[in-house]
């Protein structure tokens, strides 16, 4: 195990690299990992994978010292956090947070559950946006904070856990940006390649904002008619119970092998994961940028389905 995380670990560029990412995820969706089941040895090994991403990309622990938030600091499961300041001496105090969960469903009756796409994918992107903004000469305004949650499968418990016990003030939380399986382009509805939805777009002007951000960066938003049903899915939804503005990032809102044993990691497109980070990245700075704050729109849901 040992062999395969300094695999994963070195020689990965900074920036979205499809080679940075087919190692990450290749690594995260390892039968090492045993599907990242919460709690499990399998997440904590992740966690401790991602928090050396986070140093080693130069990162601020973002809890007093620590990469690792939750109930317990000698125990998992843990989120796994780290922050990037802000530039500006005003706007460093507020914050844009850039998530994914990093958990999956483990095993079931010897069948291993991979989770290459749910969710390998965001939770590489995050860590890889993350190197690429540190690596950068000129830092955003605002601060960002780059968040992998435990426990999404579970029922969001450990985007439930954070604005409960929030790392930086909520009320100077200006968005939350989640990012959920971006590695599949095979959508049952079909192919999606350089493109991502947004969900909540009906809630907030948020795709408004980014939009011109995105389409720089050579990626494009595209709408389904149903993209607002998947608001309250994901580790988002929390955030949006506590008046942060927000949504989920979507590639492939259903693939084949969606929570099955066939969910693996040679089946991403690592070359259109790193165009769609790139556009994910171009959105977080533009929000760290901006002098005006996203806005609901629209009151979102208050309960989840």
């Amino acid at each position: 195990m040992k062999a395969l995380l300094v695999f994963a670990l070195a020689g990965a560029a900074f920036g979205q690299d499809a080679a940075a990412l087919r190692q990450d995820v290749t690594y995260l969706a390892s039968e090492q990992l045993e599907g990242r089941l919460t709690p499990s040895y399998g997440l904590d090994q992740a966690a401790e994978f991602l928090a050396k991403k986070f140093e080693a990309a130069g990162l601020e622990p973002a809890d007093h010292g620590s990469y690792f938030q939750g109930p317990s600091r000698e125990r998992g499961p843990h989120n796994v956090a780290a922050i990037l300041r802000g530039s500006d001496p005003v706007m460093r105090d507020e914050y844009v947070i850039l998530s994914a969960h990093y958990d999956h469903l483990g095993r079931s009756k010897g069948t291993l559950f991979p989770g290459a796409n749910d969710n390998a994918s965001g939770t590489a992107s995050v860590v890889e946006i993350a190197s690429a903004l540190a690596a950068r000469p000129e830092r955003p305004k605002r601060s960002i904070l780059f968040i992998a949650f435990y426990g999404e499968e579970e029922g969001l418990l450990g985007s439930s856990w954070y604005v409960q016990h929030p790392l930086v003030p909520l009320k100077n939380t200006v968005a939350e940006i989640n990012l959920e399986q971006l590695g599949r382009t095979d959508s049952t509805s079909g192919p999606e390649v350089g493109t991502f939805a947004m969900t909540g777009t009906g809630y907030s002007n948020l795709g408004t904002m980014i939009g011109e951000a995105v389409n720089s960066a050579g990626v494009h938003i595209y709408h389904r008619p149903d993209e607002d049903d998947f608001f309250n899915r994901s580790d988002n939804f929390p955030f949006a119970l506590k008046g942060v503005v927000d949504t989920t990032f979507v590639v492939a809102f259903e693939f084949p092998d969606y929570h099955g044993p066939g969910d693996t990691a040679e089946k991403l497109d690592y070359g259109n994961l790193a165009a769609v980070d790139r556009g994910a990245e171009a959105a977080v700075v533009e929000l760290a940028n901006s002098p005006a704050r996203p806005a609901w729109t629209k009151k979102p849901p208050a309960r989840r389905k």
